[in-house]
């Protein structure tokens, strides 16, 4: 057989080991859709997380022997081999997603090897597509007042993917909101003078609100979520935010970060007594670095400073006057957080005005008001909650 097949007869004295045994599957194609199935039940009643990989072997059995499968799997019973190959097949990424989470399952993705039309890309032109994300900072502050110990901040920032220029950044002890968004917004205005064309988002419920429809509505801003649990998405702010960690938090007093990786602090020497930066000085230091220090070194992306792109950008793809603005007070009540009510609506009394928040805000024109105990949309500066809108 082997002079016929090869004209060599010493291919036929050679040992093929590993050709030995039945290399087939062991199970009808029946079987193969009966355990799948059964991992598709528990993954939709969420079940898996639960569940050990013994436990989902032995609920198969059970179900096994309560139905009519064909196949090698007698009186019921498969091998834990033979559950171990169909469980490879129901796919990996798809099992890891069902039992640990997005997660982990995002590790096991395939990567993009080339560009695409579906491929995240960063803009043309600056202002095209800019990003917003908040960050918690790892610092200690004290207060500026009495100097007693404060928790740590956010800081709240919005990038230019094109360029990577930082448009606008906020430190604030507040919750990050849709306030904290049209602080950054303001910001952007008055320093750049433009608004963005698109904003790249992640899923927080301030980026889903009201306040963002109807800004994002009458500004002409387009919105892009970034996929639930894909950091790629959001990777130049994201890097951003790795590399203030190294450069800036780590360098302060009163760090937090250096704490846990017990790099300086003990127990017995915690955080605490090494802060000595307000809200304020830490404020300063955080714009100072971003619009002096980081805007004018080169970036390893671009091959110059974000400051130079930013101007290459203007003089190749123009100004962009379409979308330029004017700061003026329609832009501020509009970029104005809402009241934190049920629908962010205040009650208008022709003899007391408007309350909220345990204060009365009063005008002449509430006496000509025809329907009084009438709910309207409400604005208010939470930087300055003298006036109500």
């Amino acid at each position: 057989r082997s002079l016929q097949e090869h004209g060599n007869v010493l291919v036929g004295l050679t040992p093929a080991f590993h050709r030995r045994g039945n290399h087939g599957d062991h199970f009808s194609d029946e079987l193969c859709v009966f355990v799948h199935d059964v991992l598709a039940e528990l993954e939709k009643a969420k079940e898996l997380p639960k569940m050990s990989i013994v436990q989902v072997y032995n609920r198969v059995l059970q179900r096994l022997e309560a139905g009519d499968v064909k196949g090698p799997a007698r009186r019921g019973y498969i091998s834990p081999k033979t559950f171990r190959d169909l469980r490879r097949r129901f796919g990996d990424r798809r099992w890891t997603r069902a039992t640990e989470g997005h997660a982990a399952a995002n590790q096991l993705a395939t990567p993009h090897l080339r560009l695409t039309f579906q491929t995240p890309h960063h803009g043309v032109y600056v202002g095209q597509r800019v990003h917003i994300d908040h960050h918690k900072i790892k610092l200690g502050l004290v207060c500026g007042v009495t100097g007693g110990y404060l928790d740590d901040a956010w800081m709240s920032v919005m990038l230019d993917a094109t360029t990577r220029s930082v448009l606008a950044v906020v430190i604030s002890f507040r919750t990050p909101g849709w306030a904290t968004v049209g602080d950054l917004l303001r910001i952007c205005l008055k320093r750049h003078g433009f608004v963005p064309s698109e904003l790249v988002l992640d899923n927080a419920r301030e980026f889903r609100g009201g306040g963002m429809h109807q800004f994002c509505a009458w500004a002409g801003v387009s919105r892009i979520y970034r996929r639930v649990k894909q950091p790629i998405d959001g990777g130049p702010i994201e890097r951003l935010f790795g590399v203030t960690e190294k450069v800036i938090v780590e360098n302060l007093p009163g760090t937090t970060k250096v704490r846990v990786k017990n790099l300086f602090y003990s127990a017995d020497m915690p955080a605490a007594e090494h802060a000595r930066l307000s809200l304020e000085a830490a404020a300063s230091v955080f714009t100072t670095y971003f619009y002096e220090q980081y805007d004018t070194t080169v970036h390893p992306a671009l091959g110059m400073s974000p400051r130079q792109a930013r101007t290459a950008s203007i003089a190749c793809d123009g100004e962009r006057k379409a979308r330029k603005m004017e700061y003026n007070l329609l832009f501020r009540i509009m970029t104005m957080g809402r009241p934190r009510s049920a629908a962010g609506t205040v009650t208008l009394q022709a003899k007391y005005g408007a309350q909220l928040y345990g204060y009365r805000y009063w005008h002449a024109d509430f006496q000509k008001y025809k329907n009084p105990g009438k709910s309207v949309p409400a604005r208010i500066d939470e930087s300055d909650p003298g006036a109500l809108y």
